[in-house]
């Protein structure tokens, strides 16, 4: 179950799917690759961070400030000189929900 706004950051644009695009263009999205193929990947990519409270922290604050983008979105907040900062968000963004409307939510 995630929230309207959190949806669009886990559900979303992955970082990492971006990292490959843009260093490699013309691999697409869910392509089978050999194993020398993902070594050059992750090769290129760098080391991998570790799991560590400076990672997590780093973390949630990348979040919030992700959830704080949308919500300026979601109100209409945004000037278009700044447009180029929100280009990685989704290209629909939930209206906001107003304090009292009635949610249901479905338990699979």
């Amino acid at each position: 179950f995630y929230s309207n706004i959190d949806r669009l950051i886990f559900l979303g644009k992955n970082d990492f799917v971006q990292c490959v695009q843009s260093a490699y263009p013309d691999i697409e999205p869910g392509t089978k690759l050999t194993r020398l193929q993902w070594s050059m990947v992750r090769r290129s990519l760098g080391k991998p961070r570790r799991c560590s409270p400076k990672f997590f922290e780093e973390e949630r604050l990348m979040l919030e400030a992700q959830r704080d983008r949308v919500r300026e979105l979601q109100q209409g907040k945004v000037n278009p000189d700044e447009a180029e900062l929100y280009k990685d968000i989704a290209d629909e963004i939930p209206a906001m929900l107003i304090i009292g409307t009635s949610v249901t939510a479905h338990i699979k």
